[in-house]
């Protein structure tokens, strides 16, 4: 599976780290040899679901990037994207890192917010569990790497790491990390998932 942002309108800012939508696509089967993924053919875009009765469908997917319909929209909100899944509470979480700014280039200069959404299957639906304003305060490809991850949720919470980078943009300016040691490289911390009744995450703790 690949995941990425995008947008579908004119008007909508797109960039490396701006855009409105997230999309999904995958290779029809695994990539074992690089000419899977190099291969147009092998790959289907995430085109929404099939029409149910009482709820959502099955998901419908399309060899034509044409078709490709987003897993998660939030108008000039989404940027960089990246999901992991949790096995030892069963969810698919979704982080969303995105500018504070709406001025296009002028935009990687600011503060970016990130976000967790969570979904009990990839092709979603997803809701927002935890919000952080100003996180890095410009922290990017942020992601919960699976080997990281506790086995089993202990006292209402699941042990992991936080991966990401930080502060490229402001790095020749006055800034105060936050979290602190965050910075422009690598930065891994500890972090707990605290876990609501039914497993769900809840929040995110320092």
């Amino acid at each position: 599976y690949l995941i990425g942002h995008g947008a579908s309108a004119e008007w909508q800012p797109q960039s490396w780290m701006q855009g409105s939508e997230v999309y999904l696509a995958r290779t029809k089967r695994p990539p074992a040899e690089p000419n899977v993924m190099l291969d147009p053919a092998q790959w289907e875009f995430f085109a929404g679901h099939e029409d149910a009765a009482g709820g959502r469908g099955v998901a419908k997917w399309s060899g034509s990037i044409g078709q490709a319909a987003p897993l998660f929209a939030w108008e000039n909100k989404t940027g960089v994207v990246t999901m992991s899944y949790a096995a030892a509470i069963r969810k698919y979480l979704m982080i969303v890192g995105t500018p504070t700014e709406r001025s296009g280039v002028g935009s990687m200069s600011g503060t970016f917010d990130t976000y967790i959404l969570e979904s009990d299957a990839i092709t979603g639906p997803f809701r927002i569990v935890s919000y952080l304003q100003a996180f890095g305060p410009q922290a990017y490809f942020v992601n919960l790497p699976t080997f990281a991850m506790g086995d089993a949720p202990a006292d209402g919470y699941l042990d992991a790491r936080l991966s990401y980078s930080s502060n490229f943009g402001l790095r020749d300016k006055a800034l105060v990390p936050h979290p602190k040691g965050s910075s422009y490289a690598w930065n891994l911390l500890p972090v707990r998932l605290l876990l609501a009744s039914g497993a769900h995450v809840d929040a995110l703790s320092e």
